[in-house]
């Protein structure tokens, strides 16, 4: 699939067709935000302060919104998939790396577990092989920007999204032979800004039903049990087992054994979603 310029027509795909109810609310927010808008610049010629404070609370929103990990206040983020089945999509953050994405493999294998793994495509560049290894074990690969800046992508023009996104694209696309369908960004971040450019490139976003919170947190149970306290049809779980935590040591493996135990006690299977499950899920709570 060819990527598109900036400038082109937006691509009328599943992956930019919210749910009539999102659509409508979307549109609403953002025109009321323009006559918001206008109602300052009336308001400056009588207060000035007024105006601002206006003003101030219009970015708020729109701040609020570029920061809150998984938000689907501007941009239709998927946090399930669509299934009356027992069945759970596993994904994992900001490989690959060649010491512990083989491990998360093996324990995959062991589990006949699949999952899809967000890649970060300078990293995927670095690891090409690693990236066929993910396919051979029958995953999948999605795009999580090229550089994973995790600091400033929530202020990203429209254009710095583009070169992020189409990047990492065309580093798996080159591996996989087909472009990734689904994205993430750093942090889970969503800015409004960044879903047109999504559209045009028939990305769906997804975010997740719970995570981990493995960065943060060395002790594999807990971390496993924000998972499972969510297994039900269609929950996306959300954990980065290719990286060490600031000790140095790979909590979130440990968690992830725990997490495919019980799924597989339950009677549970990871699956890898088709994108018509993923557009239809993420109308859905």
């Amino acid at each position: 699939m060819p990527l598109m310029a900036e400038n082109s027509k937006v691509i009328k795909s599943p992956a930019c067709r919210a749910s009539r109810r999102q659509d409508l609310a979307r549109r609403a927010i953002l025109w009321s935000s323009l006559a918001v808008f206008i109602l300052a610049l009336a308001i400056a010629r009588v207060s000035l302060p007024l105006a601002v404070g206006v003003m101030v609370g219009i970015h708020f929103f729109f701040f609020l919104a570029s920061l809150w990990p998984n938000s689907r206040l501007c941009v239709p983020v998927a946090t399930r998939f669509d299934t009356r089945e027992r069945e759970v999509w596993l994904t994992f953050d900001d490989g690959p790396n060649p010491q512990e994405t083989p491990r998360v493999l093996a324990l995959l294998a062991q589990h006949r577990a699949r999952a899809t793994f967000f890649l970060i495509g300078r990293e995927a560049e670095k690891n090409p092989g690693l990236v066929c290894e993910i396919l051979a074990g029958g995953h999948a690969v999605a795009n999580h920007t090229y550089t994973h800046q995790a600091v400033l992508f929530w202020a990203y023009p429209p254009s710095r999204f583009a070169r992020e996104i189409d990047r990492s694209t065309e580093v798996l696309t080159a591996a996989a032979g087909v472009p990734p369908r689904f994205f993430r960004g750093p942090v889970g971040w969503h800015p409004p800004l960044l879903y047109q450019v999504l559209c045009r490139r028939e990305l769906q976003p997804v975010g997740w039903t719970a995570r981990g919170l493995d960065y943060g947190d060395h002790n594999p149970s807990r971390v496993a049990g924000r998972l499972l306290r969510h297994l039900r049809p269609g929950a996306i779980f959300m954990l980065h087992p290719e990286c060490r935590n600031r000790r140095g040591e790979n909590s979130s493996l440990s968690a992830l054994e725990i997490v495919l135990r019980e799924i597989d006690r339950a009677g549970y299977r990871c699956v890898l979603p088709s994108f018509a499950q993923v557009t239809e899920g993420r109308t859905q709570r």
